[in-house]
């Protein structure tokens, strides 16, 4: 499918166990890499993904960091808690 059909990025956002096998498959089949994180979830695969950073370039592969931990998104218990029906701020 990735060969198929070329996209310019693949969105890695299953399973974090399958991470890695994802974005093996996605570098092999010429593609761009965004991973949510964890990237990988074991040492063994931090070095086989940091051998495919090696080998394919980490202009091929970003990660995003999980949103939980800004304001906004830390924000939004409070606002539900307090009755807030649209978003807006405190």
């Amino acid at each position: 499918m990735l060969c198929a059909l070329r996209p310019d990025y693949v969105m890695i956002g299953s399973p974090n166990n399958l991470h890695l096998a994802h974005i093996t498959a996605a570098l092999q089949a010429g593609c761009r890499v965004f991973s949510e994180n964890p990237v990988v979830i074991t040492f063994e695969e931090t070095w086989a993904a940091a051998e495919l950073l090696r080998q394919y370039g980490q202009e091929h592969f970003l990660v995003g960091l999980a949103l939980r931990s800004s304001p906004l998104y830390r924000s939004i218990p409070a606002g539900i808690a307090a009755g807030r029906s649209r978003w807006q701020s405190a």
